[in-house]
């Protein structure tokens, strides 16, 4: 079975690459890590990403509107996961493809 810091450094590299979606976080939880019950799967997923985000390597951040790519949400690593689980908690159900947000390399400093 994998680990957790396994997990996420595995999901830092994709995020490296490409963007990462919550959803996908969510997947490899209950996937790789055979956590199947909605609560452990929930809290499981904040955990992975608290710990992409504390590495530095990754950063949260929505689609911009006018589709100029990734809109990174500039606050604290604290506000980011208030900000995912008021979004995951007004779905009312788990975030699918595109909602909520993804993860990506962190942009290079201007």
């Amino acid at each position: 079975m994998q680990t957790t810091e396994r997990l996420t450094e595995e999901l830092i590299a994709e995020a490296c690459r490409d963007e990462v979606g919550l959803w996908l976080v969510i997947a490899k939880v209950r996937d790789d890590l055979l956590v199947q019950e909605p609560e452990g799967v929930k809290a499981t997923t904040f955990e992975v990403i608290r710990r992409m985000l504390e590495s530095g390597r990754a950063e949260a951040g929505y689609y911009s509107p006018d589709g100029s790519g990734i809109a990174r949400w500039r606050m604290p690593i604290s506000e980011v996961l208030s900000k995912i689980a008021a979004e995951w908690t007004r779905l009312e159900r788990e975030p699918d493809i595109g909602e909520v947000v993804v993860f990506v390399a962190p942009s290079p400093p201007a």
